[in-house]
């Protein structure tokens, strides 16, 4: 819940809710912790949003309890519903942004335990690879999503000495730490390193910052992940909706320097 990502989700899914005069109870637990499990009976549906790395454990409990709509990947063997974007393509426009403004040596920072941020990774490799343009294996770096932890793995990143120009981060929480790192090295962004995040936080364009990232249009996917866990209550043959990524260009990236040249 250090994610801002979750609390501008969740405001939208309460919204929604409450519009539907609806109760939301929320929990900060797994859904099959036992703790949870022995409130089943007193809810009429569930929203899952993030599928953690245990994607078994998430298959087991939506085997047994159907009432359920999940944020995040689709991935294959999963039978529950899901709400998320394309991250391949996603993670594919955030590289092919910055392959396009020139840079050359773009780092990607985030987890590929976690289901979204694998397939991120994936489309940051598959821009490469279109653009004939190879990737160093040293610039594929692990951070969790979490706040505190993506504030010490950046910082480890910058201070590791590895050369790069420009870096894809799986979310904007790492990318805004990732800019506070490079600054604090004295590095400029975008002037020397281009950053792009993922998700179009509210943060990500408030208070001064100015993050070109990957939308993951939080507003769409709430609303929509309310609107399927009613048709799932009602009985009907729900099919999983994938969300298009939207890049949004802010300062962070540097498109308004022109093609970078290096």
């Amino acid at each position: 819940m250090t994610d801002p990502f979750y609390l501008d989700m969740l405001a939208v899914v309460a919204d929604a809710l409450s519009e539907r005069n609806y109760d939301f109870l929320f929990v900060d637990r797994l859904p099959w912790d036992d703790h949870v499990r022995t409130r089943h009976h007193r809810v009429d549906g569930m929203i899952v949003i993030g599928q953690g790395s245990d994607q078994e454990a998430l298959r087991e409990f939506t085997r047994t309890y159907k009432k359920v709509v999940v944020w995040g990947a689709r991935v294959p063997g999963d039978e529950h519903v899901t709400v998320g974007t394309d991250n391949v393509l996603g993670g594919k426009m955030a590289a092919a942004h910055l392959l396009g403004l020139g840079r050359r040596k773009i780092a990607f920072i985030g987890d590929p335990i976690e289901p979204e941020m694998e397939q991120r990774r994936q489309g940051f490799m598959l821009a490469h690879e279109e653009a004939g343009r190879p990737v160093d294996p040293k610039l594929l770096f692990r951070s969790p999503f979490d706040s505190h932890r993506a504030k010490i793995a950046t910082r480890s990143f910058v201070a590791s000495g590895r050369e790069f120009d420009a870096v894809v981060c799986g979310s904007d929480v790492i990318a805004l730490h990732m800019i506070d790192a490079l600054t604090s090295a004295g590095r400029r962004v975008p002037e020397d390193i281009a950053v792009v995040g993922y998700d179009d936080i509210s943060l990500a364009s408030a208070f001064g910052q100015s993050l070109t990232t990957v939308s993951q249009q939080i507003p769409v996917g709430g609303r929509l992940m309310v609107d399927l866990l009613f048709s799932v209550l009602e009985g009907g043959e729900v099919q999983p909706a994938v969300i298009p990524p939207e890049l949004q260009v802010r300062k962070s990236c540097g498109a308004q320097l022109g093609r970078f040249q290096k």
